[in-house]
């Protein structure tokens, strides 16, 4: 798990190795993360008055996550997109 320039003045751990250490990592805090798409593929997020302040962008190779990159730049959450199951959900501007 890495994170982008500005999700680690966020506070996100720079590097975090291995599946316990990501389980435990995300143990508790990923009930606070919504579904949404990023850059148009699933990923999560927590918002803030509304407003995404970190996605959680997942790669994933042969149906499995193979890296988890935290992103909090401005360019990347203003096109982070909530969703419902599989489908975004509809513009409510």
């Amino acid at each position: 798990m890495t994170a982008d320039a500005e999700a680690l003045a966020a506070g996100t751990p720079p590097l975090i190795e291995g599946r316990a250490a990501v389980a435990e990592f995300f143990d508790g805090s990923a009930s606070a993360a919504l579904p949404v798409l990023v850059d148009g593929h699933p990923g999560a997020a927590w918002f803030h008055l509304g407003m995404a302040r970190v996605a959680v962008d997942f790669r994933v190779e042969a149906g499995q996550v193979v890296s988890i990159t935290f992103r909090a730049d401005p360019d990347v959450l203003e096109g982070v997109v909530r969703r419902s199951g599989a489908d975004p959900r509809p513009d409510s501007s």
